[in-house]
């Protein structure tokens, strides 16, 4: 019989599982999704240098783009330093994950920790949707929550506004939604096959 600090340890894992997958969809998004669907961009030279300084520049510095202001440079620095914290979070989540479903394999552990995956992919799908039915305020909690001083607020004149429409931050997150749901249907019927086979 299954101690309570191994079901605990089983549901822990589980849940890092979940929040690996979700990071995987983010990292894959952020990298594939510059622009909203039928986006018509200000300039596209400056949309891509932008990207490139948040993904691919290794150094940390204000972009080197004249056409913005000092609180706009600001802000696309503290979403590369976001970005970046992001990324390593992900690379470590994945490299535990990796080791766990190893520990896993081992010790035959699988038909206990299945079910858990459902279980938390599942409570954070609905979270996600119910954070999507209000979008425009979750979006600016978060904001607030990652960025001080209100650094993130510019007018409907910023350069930053145009290129990068709330419109492109909400297909943004449908996306990741959408990719959440695909995921977890195909776990769903990994799931029962995997119970079928157990019970035979």
């Amino acid at each position: 019989m299954m101690t309570i600090e191994k079901k605990i340890l089983i549901s822990i894992f589980a849940l890092l599982i979940v929040i690996t997958v979700f990071l995987t969809i983010f990292e894959i998004t952020l990298y594939l999704f510059h622009s909203a669907f039928n986006q018509n961009i200000l300039s596209l030279k400056t949309h891509n240098s932008i990207w490139d300084y948040l993904l691919y520049q290794e150094y940390i510095s204000f972009i080197d783009l004249d056409i913005f202001t000092i609180n706009e440079k600001r802000h696309l620095l503290d979403v590369k330093r976001l970005l970046e914290k992001i990324n390593q979070i992900w690379l470590t989540l994945l490299f535990f994950s990796f080791a766990g479903v190893i520990i896993i394999s081992f010790k035959k552990l699988w038909f206990s920790i299945i079910s858990k995956i459902y279980l938390w992919s599942l409570i954070l799908l609905i979270f996600l949707i119910m954070l999507s039915l209000n979008f425009l305020t979750n979006f600016n909690f978060l904001h607030s929550l990652f960025f001080i001083d209100n650094s993130w607020v510019f007018s409907q004149n910023s350069i930053l506004i145009k290129l990068f429409p709330i419109i492109y931050f909400q297909q943004f997150f449908f996306i990741i939604i959408f990719f959440n749901m695909v995921f977890l249907a195909i776990y769903f019927k990994v799931y029962l096959s995997f119970v079928s086979e157990t019970n035979e």
